[in-house]
């Protein structure tokens, strides 16, 4: 039997809740899926120890860790070139899946996907650190709204996914499936980042035309805390600042006069004004793009 599902646990000091992970994907009731531990050189990272985790179960895993540390988004296109099955899926190792059927579900989807993408996305509950208390939702319902509109077509779709994407991440990477084989044709994820992979793939992605098609159920239990929520060295704050600052720069400004409203305009360029450290960048920036002057001023007084 060919192998479905290739799921990656991308592993980063995150030791006491790998175990919960990994559990959360044993207990899938798909038939046939493998397992890849994929860490980026935890300092005394127990490779002997993560095996246990797969004593009490026939699951084919991988289970590696690289000799330096890489980041984030070569990680995941490391563990992209590795996978076996015929969809993969990533997330990370202090988040679990939400029950024993989201890799059927995303199977059955990917197995009737006649779209110009290779991505399916389903909602992911934003937990409190014991995995217990929900903390709300990761996408939103105007994008939900936008997605399930049957009246639009792909490339509608795609347009209004990108333009709420100019503002922040719609969907949740953690909570999505993809085919395997159009992903690698693609590319992967987004060689100039390091740490942010999902803002910087969904706009590339949505900005070339391809929707993200959304299914209405929870498939990832996300844990407060973690890296996208600051929970990180005052080294790798910098190194994310940095891929923050370049989303804008090569990703979000090239784009800014699709990004709709006033209002809208004016919240990106408070992100943008807030995420902007280097005064000399700042200031060649507004050369470019004068009217972010104008959208500047305004979100100073526009209220939150």
């Amino acid at each position: 039997m060919d192998t479905v599902f290739s799921v990656v646990i991308l592993h980063f000091r995150q030791e006491k809740y790998l175990k919960n992970a990994i559990d959360s994907v044993t207990r899938q009731d798909c038939p046939s899926f493998e397992i890849i531990v994929a860490d980026d050189h935890t300092p005394g990272f127990d490779r002997a120890l993560a095996e246990t985790y797969f004593e009490n179960c026939n699951v084919p895993h991988t289970i590696y860790s690289n000799e330096k540390n890489i980041g984030t988004v070569a990680n995941l296109n490391k563990a992209l070139s590795m996978a076996k099955g015929r969809y993969i899926m990533f997330f990370a190792a202090d988040d679990a899946l939400k029950d024993e059927k989201v890799l059927t579900r995303f199977s059955e989807e990917l197995d009737a996907y006649q779209g110009k993408g290779f991505m399916v996305t389903a909602q992911a509950e934003m937990m409190d650190e014991n995995l217990e208390a929900r903390l709300g939702y990761f996408v939103d319902d105007k994008t939900v709204s936008v997605s399930l509109d049957e009246t639009l077509s792909e490339s509608e779709k795609a347009f209004l996914q990108h333009r709420e994407n100019l503002y922040k991440s719609c969907f949740a990477i953690g909570a999505s499936a993809f085919i395997k084989e159009r992903f690698l044709e693609y590319g992967g994820f987004p060689n100039d980042m390091r740490l942010i992979e999902d803002w910087s793939f969904l706009l590339d992605y949505t900005g070339k035309g391809m929707a993200v098609r959304y299914l209405p159920f929870t498939a990832l239990l996300h844990r407060a805390g973690g890296i996208s929520e600051g929970g990180f060295s005052e080294k790798l704050q910098k190194i994310f600042e940095r891929d923050l600052l370049r989303i804008y720069y090569k990703r979000v400004l090239p784009h800014f006069s699709e990004a709709g409203s006033l209002g809208m305009k004016a919240d990106i360029m408070r992100n943008y004004k807030g995420a902007e450290k280097d005064k000399l960048r700042k200031s060649v920036t507004f050369l470019k793009h004068p009217v972010t002057i104008l959208y500047i001023l305004i979100s100073k007084f526009r209220k939150r």
